[in-house]
């Protein structure tokens, strides 16, 4: 998540898989996703690199 504004929406980073530094800009809703507040920045790096597996693992 990028940032969030007061009428709960969310500009979000979607990277395209395997590299993490391309990919789309989202607004979406703050309720329709899920913030991974546990995760690393390392475990998600390898996860992306793996185009998402795992990452139905993280909290």
């Amino acid at each position: 998540m990028i940032e969030e504004d007061q009428d709960g929406n969310a500009v979000v980073f979607v990277p395209n898989a395997p590299a993490k530094d391309q990919g789309q800009i989202l607004i979406v809703k703050a309720t329709d996703f899920k913030k991974l507040s546990e995760t690393t920045l390392g475990n998600l790096d390898n996860s992306i690199k793996s185009f998402g597996k795992g990452i139905l693992s993280f909290k």
